[in-house]
């Protein structure tokens, strides 16, 4: 090779080189300025930064200095914009959880054992397509929905146990609860033993004598769903000789205890118990409904592998944080109800949709 075909060929590369920088120049441009035109804490107006941009992509010669100055007024008025917003949180006392839920909505978080969960956003699962503004607070706590701000849609309900003894079921019924959900039993977190709830007859017949609509629950601690249908088959028999308008519910939630037999439960397992359980209240004519907090539905449960059955959300917070559909909300589990002298849990039905 000549010398002359040498460095023709050394140009012809110089001049490619120097095209693909100043095109990895203009890209970088590019997207540091539209990273600082989307931040909205940003103090420079998206009018002055576009102009920029077009006066930039207009010229043959990207400067390495200013490259670098946009790069770095991008990276400081983002990290600004992120600890501005935390410090916002803080303030208003929301909680670290709601904190860190504000900096990611696009994903669903669940703290659990000192550490946190960022689950995707299902397109599966059908979206509940409530605003937050729906649904409000009263003085006396309890929640209503208001279906576009003004007609009260939402149902208020409570769930009971031996937890709240002896209940006033005329007092309750007066206060305006619609409807109850009662436990039927559980099975021992450790022992793992089906027992019959001491106040479940009492409360169902009380129930029913003032006009209360009634659905029932069963805390559930299968490990596997020969279990699970077996506490199905004793929610049916103590149902034997009522009649009730409301589900029968699984109430799947983690143990607190260290030694619970269920601590070794997965996450694939925990789905096939509930949908066996499911299953036989189903085949035994009652309608069947899953229990639980956003772990319960994250952490404990497939949920699109669920997502036939109705479902009953626990969060005590608003706006309501779970994104999926659901058909009951219990949002507090202090509230006071006349006739009922410890807190009971509150609920709120909405409609379908």
């Amino acid at each position: 090779m000549n010398n002359e075909s040498y460095y023709a060929k050394r140009h012809t590369q110089s001049l490619v080189a120097i095209v693909a920088i100043s095109m990895i120049a203009l890209l970088t441009i590019t997207l540091c300025i539209v990273l600082v035109v989307r931040n909205a804490a940003t103090a420079r107006s998206e009018a002055a930064l576009a102009a920029e941009l077009e006066n930039y992509t207009a010229q043959d010669v990207y400067p390495a200095g200013r490259v670098q100055e946009l790069t770095n007024t991008a990276r400081e008025e983002g990290r600004t914009s992120v600890l501005n917003q935390i410090r916002r949180s803080l303030e208003n006392g929301e909680g670290t959880n709601n904190m860190i839920r504000s900096l990611f909505p696009d994903k669903l978080i669940v703290a659990d054992d000192g550490r946190y969960y960022f689950f995707e956003m299902s397109s599966v699962l059908k979206k509940h397509g409530f605003d937050k503004d729906d649904f409000g607070k009263d003085e006396n706590g309890f929640v209503h929905y208001y279906e576009n701000g003004l007609q009260d849609k939402g149902i208020p309900g409570i769930d009971v146990s031996h937890h709240q003894g002896e209940i006033d079921w005329e007092k309750v019924a007066a206060a305006g609860i619609e409807y109850a959900f009662i436990r039927v039993g559980a099975r021992g977190a450790v022992e793992g033993q089906i027992f019959l709830d001491d106040y479940f007859e009492a409360n169902m017949a009380g129930a029913k004598e003032n006009g209360i609509k009634i659905g029932v629950y069963f805390y559930t601690q299968a490990i596997d769903e020969a279990e699970a249908v077996e506490e199905a088959e004793f929610v049916i028999e103590q149902l034997r000789d009522y009649e009730i308008e409301y589900p029968v519910v699984y109430d799947l939630e983690q143990s607190e205890y260290t030694t619970a037999r269920t601590k070794n439960v997965t996450k694939s397992q925990h789905t096939a118990n509930t949908k066996a359980f499911c299953e036989r209240i189903k085949q035994a004519g009652y309608t069947p409904m899953i229990y639980g907090n956003i772990k319960t539905f994250t952490l404990l449960l497939d949920a699109e592998e669920v997502m036939e059955y109705d479902t009953w959300i626990a969060y005590y917070n608003l706006p309501q944080y779970y994104p999926y559909e659901f058909q009951f909300w219990q949002y507090s589990s202090t509230g006071k109800v006349p006739g009922i002298e410890t807190n009971v849990d509150l609920n709120i039905q909405v409609p379908e949709g």
